[in-house]
Parts: C-alpha cells; structure tokens; sequence
C-alpha cells in the first residue's frame, strides 16, 4: 500500500511540475486580467458579467488543480519571475488613481537595470500599504525614487505626511512593520526611516545579479499595432483581446494556430504583432513562427507560456510573457517588440 501511494504521489509531482503548473498559470492569467479589467471599467455590466463568467470557470479548474495537488503531500514553491522595472513602475503610478492616494513622482535613474530579481508584487502592495497611510497621515504628494549602488538596487519612499518630525504615529508604525518584513521576505536590507524639512522618508536595498543589464533609454511610444493573438485557451485569448481592446489595438483571436497561419498566409500585411502561446496541441508556438518564416512572413513574435520561461534567442521571437501577466506586461510587451 505505501509503495502504490508513493508510485501515486510521484506521478502527481510530475505531472505538477509540469502540465498542471503550465494549466496553474493559464488559470491564474485569466483571473488577474479580468480582474483587472472590472476594476478598471465596473461601469460596463456585460463586461462585468462575461468577466465574472470567466473567473468562476477558472476557479472550478483552480479546484480540480488544488486536489492534483493534494495528492502529492509536498510543499509547492514559487520562484517569482523577474521585475521588469518601468511597467513596475507605471504600475505604481497608476495605483495612486485608483485607490486616490497622494499623487506619486517616480525617478529612475538611468543606471537602474531594465529587470530586478524581485517579487515586484509584494513589494507593489506593501508600498501601497504605506502609501495609504500616508494619506490618512495628511499627505499630498509622494515620491519615490529608484536608483543603483554597486550591486544593489536603492529604493527611497517618501512623503509630506503631517506628524510631528521623528514620529509617524502608531498606525504608521504598525505599517512600517508590515512594509518592513515584506521588504526581508523577499531578500531587501533592513529598512531605514528618517525626517527632511516636511517629508518623511524611508530607504531600502536589494541586492541584483551580476548580470544585470543597463535600462534603456525610454523612446517614443509607437503607434498602436494590430496584433494577431493565438491561444488555444480561449479564456486566455478572450481576457488578451479585451485588453488590448480596450487599449486601443486592433485584434483577431485565433485558438488553432493552423486556422491562424492560413490567415497570415492569406493578408501577411494585415498585422504588426503577433502575440503565440507556446504550448498548444496542433502547432506549438515556436513550430508555428518556423512555419510563418518559412512563408515569408516577418511579423514581430511575443510569446506566452504557462511554463518556464523559454530562450527567446531560439526562437526568433522578441520577448516571453509568462503566465499570469499584468495588462501593464502585456502592453509593454507588445510596444517594445512593436517599435524595435
């Protein structure tokens, strides 16, 4: 009986590391974009209603994911995907519209690196944290700045809240706390607080690879593509099209990368991007961009998976997204593979 459990547990681990975790991000991309876009337009009931669709099915995968895993008996570990640091940032910044905080002045300094070794996540939402008390504390504006020390990436936080100089009260301290043991979770230094004539301010460290890259020099945006979508989740492709949609594009959703190649076969003009799954059932995505190559057909390529992160090199194409992508990601994506 314990080597039958066993011999079960071990087929569950492995099909965990790999199909259920490429399905697991599949899953947790459709919840985060329709999320996201209800939050952004609430006003619009059939988007709220087909959104809301959407995520109850995913939760009754994430269900049927959650008793795979169960079989296991083991501990999943999440390794965060690395930080690209300006959509990290206009993240930030648009977090202050949303949840009308202070309104918040982001500096990156040109040495910053174009990506982070962060869970840029935790550290958006305790950042939030602080900057709603700031807001309870009187603040009207807010500045943070992002900068780069030898190995490290400096981060400093400040606000014109309206406590005492040397005091933030004892809300502020409990979210300085907070912020604080998010900061070490994820591997930043001890955090240091301090008083300038009327801002309140806080400075942080992480420390970055070796390898770390130099940020580019922001460039003009370009217009907007017309982006060819294929996907053979169509949730993913639904929650992929509303977005860019809504962000001005023009788009076409495929879920069988064949139907998707006869049609750029047809009109190759008809598309600035093209945005592949890489792992689909009739033609994965790297198959299907050698067959576009094949015919001729030079469209910029980003690819999305749900599993590890691919070489991009290989495959000719210009970046990966990896599954779940913020809309910010996803658009970022697209401008950089559009314009380069």
């Amino acid at each position: 009986m314990q080597d039958s459990t066993t011999s079960v547990a071990a087929q569950a681990g492995q099909r965990w590391r790999g199909a259920m975790a490429h399905e697991l991000n599949n899953v947790l991309g459709v919840i985060r974009g329709n999320t996201e876009l209800v939050l952004a337009d609430s006003d619009d009931p059939s988007l709220v209603q087909t959104c809301a669709q959407d995520i109850l099915q995913a939760c009754d995968t994430l269900t049927q994911l959650s008793w795979c895993l169960q079989a296991t008996g083991r501990r999943i570990l999440f390794r965060p995907e690395p930080t690209p640091v300006a959509a990290w940032s206009r993240s930030l910044t648009h977090d202050t519209d949303q949840h009308r905080f202070p309104p918040l002045a982001v500096e990156l300094e040109p040495d910053v690196p174009n990506t982070v070794d962060i869970d840029g996540d935790q550290l958006r939402t305790a950042l939030q944290h602080v900057m709603a008390d700031g807001r309870s504390a009187g603040a009207t504006t807010a500045r943070l700045h992002l900068s780069r020390a030898e190995d490290s990436l400096v981060l400093t936080f400040e606000d014109d809240r309206r406590h005492a100089p040397g005091t933030i009260g004892p809300r502020g301290e409990l979210t300085l706390s907070a912020f604080t043991a998010v900061v070490e979770s994820i591997g930043g230094s001890p955090v240091r607080t301090g008083w300038t004539p009327n801002r309140w301010n806080l400075h942080t460290r992480f420390p970055l690879g070796g390898a770390a890259a130099p940020r580019p020099t922001p460039s003009a945006r370009p217009a907007q593509p017309r982006v060819l979508v294929v996907d053979d989740e169509p949730a993913v492709g639904r929650m992929v099209q509303r977005v860019l949609e809504r962000a001005g594009h023009i788009v076409e959703v495929f879920a069988d990368p064949i139907d998707a190649l006869d049609r750029l076969r047809a009109h190759p003009s008809d598309f600035d991007v093209a945005l592949l799954d890489i792992m689909m059932p009739s033609l994965t995505g790297p198959e299907l961009l050698s067959a576009m190559r094949r015919s001729g057909i030079e469209v910029p390529v980003v690819f999305m998976t749900g599993a590890a992160p691919a070489d991009t090199e290989v495959f000719d194409a210009r970046s990966v997204l990896s599954k779940p992508f913020t809309h910010l990601q996803l658009l970022d994506a697209l401008d950089r593979a559009h314009g380069s």
